[in-house]
């Protein structure tokens, strides 16, 4: 993560390539401990599988959109070949579906290294009931030799050494991904031509299902788009990168936060100030979590005032949550946690503010509060010292941002995928100077919108949520002016 943020600061050729290097290490360890438990997990027979209803292609397009800048980065075109009004509602596990795809498409891509890659689908009729979905990942890449195809799906294994030397990898990714169709009830398999490409075919049984009832367009953070929390709270864990990641994400439900990084000094924070939630980590040096919740349970003010804690933590086996349950715990929120998680817990255990039905969005936007994760380096490059020169650019950036945010809004309401893609091409370049890394990654999504037909639930949540960012940068440049002006005067 902070190499990831390390990315988008100044650095020199030298510094870039070290950089890299370390980004590449970083990512490759992380891949193979995530491999590794993957693995365990399974050949323990610890791994469950959900059964809910889920768009079959869907899923699919998630997955290629996670991959398409692996793919652009090379190159490559990374396409679906399916056709939509064939594709049914199912009820299964599309968490461990996209897992397999995962694997495929990124095994594709990186042996890959001119042409495409092209994941195609269909659904077959299986019973009355039953349907099988069929998905092939097809490449125009190195392939695989007849004498190896059979040892691909094994344990630690690839094709051969010079494979794992050229393009690293585990050697675990195949044989998670046959495991992973197996306890499905499904089957994967394999042809393949050397020097002229690859296919790989899952086929996994599942019920038809009826499509979910739509509910409500949610903003990014997990919950209506109006919904604010009142209350401050208190977070202790003794890393303090979980705390910030916290903190940033209860301010962005509009609630105060209070850090702490050990036990003791949390509790000498309850002390000290009032709170109305308390997250606390279990698993930390000198006192643990059960100690500090039970030296909580003894606090007046807790007690008094029955504030929830909530264990913060990332793993906590049945018979355990019991056991802090026992000793006084309200809610479990599970590392890494989404906003979505987030928001239910909020929703359970603090008053919720909702914005007035009859205000404007974008004014309703407005009120949240700021993160300005923008620098005004890149601009200043043109503007050098001339502070008239700056404040012309933020005038100018006001008004046609502002403008933008009616245009989306417009776009979106119209059910417009072209024109929403239109008016974030406008913006992206400014979004990119200014090195806003969100409102950057999401107008390059809704960029790639122009040849869509629909505006599906997940684009609409990527215009609120640039509509958010937008707002936010807005207003955080009319406080640059203000600033600008006072420099000034």
């Amino acid at each position: 993560g902070f190499a990831e943020q390390l990315r988008y600061t100044s650095l020199d050729v030298r510094q870039q390539e070290y950089l890299q290097s370390l980004d590449a290490s970083s990512q490759h360890l992380l891949a193979l401990v995530n491999d590794v438990l993957d693995f365990s997990k399974i050949e323990a027979g610890g791994l469950s599988l959900e059964r809910v209803p889920f768009h079959v292609l869907e899923a699919v397009e998630e997955v290629q959109y996670a991959l398409l800048p692996q793919a652009e980065k090379k190159g490559l075109t990374l396409r679906i070949e399916a056709s939509e009004e064939q594709i049914d509602y199912v009820e299964g596990d599309a968490f461990r579906l996209k897992q397999i795809l995962y694997n495929l498409i990124s095994n594709a891509i990186k042996f890959t290294h001119d042409g495409e890659v092209v994941i195609g689908l269909q659904m077959a009729p299986h019973a009355t009931d039953e349907v099988k979905a069929i998905v092939e990942v097809r490449d125009t890449g190195i392939g695989i030799a007849a004498d190896q195809l059979d040892s691909v799906f094994q344990v630690f294994s690839q094709s051969d050494a010079s494979t794992t030397r050229k393009y690293g990898g585990t050697g675990l990714g195949l044989s998670i991904c046959k495991k992973l169709a197996e306890i499905q009830g499904g089957t994967i398999g394999v042809e393949s031509v050397p020097n002229e490409g690859s296919t790989f075919r899952v086929v996994l049984p599942y019920l038809l299902a009826q499509e979910p009832e739509k509910e409500a367009v949610e903003e990014i953070l997990g919950g209506p788009i109006d919904t604010f929390f009142q209350g401050q709270a208190l977070v202790i864990d003794d890393q303090p990168l979980n705390n910030k990641l916290l903190e940033l994400s209860l301010k962005d439900r509009g609630i105060r936060t209070v850090s702490a990084t050990s036990g003791r000094d949390g509790l000498a924070l309850l002390q000290q100030q009032r709170f109305d939630i308390i997250f606390c980590d279990l698993h930390m040096p000198e006192m643990d979590g059960k100690q500090v919740i039970e030296a909580m349970m003894q606090n007046e003010s807790v007690m008094s005032r029955s504030i929830p804690i909530i264990a913060f933590t990332a793993n906590v086996l049945p018979q355990e949550q019991a056991q802090y349950e026992a000793l006084g715990v309200s809610g479990f929120l599970f590392k890494p946690f989404s906003h979505r998680d987030l928001y239910d817990l909020l929703s359970t255990h603090l008053p919720a503010v909702l914005a007035d039905d009859n205000a404007d969005p974008v004014e309703m936007l407005t009120d949240m509060p700021i993160d300005a994760s923008y620098t005004l380096a890149g601009v200043k490059q043109f503007t050098g010292d001339d502070n008239g020169l700056l404040a012309d650019y933020l005038e100018n950036f006001i008004s046609s941002y502002s403008a933008s945010v009616e245009q989306l809004q417009e776009a979106l309401i119209k059910q417009d995928p072209s024109g929403i893609s239109f008016y974030a091409h406008k913006m992206v370049s400014h979004a990119e100077l200014l090195k806003h890394v969100e409102l950057t990654n999401v107008l390059k999504k809704l960029e790639r919108l122009a040849d869509q037909h629909t505006v599906t639930a997940e684009t609409a949540n990527d215009v609120e949520q640039a509509i958010r960012y937008t707002t936010q940068l807005v207003t955080s440049m009319q406080n640059e002016m203000d600033r600008l002006g006072q420099k000034v005067a």
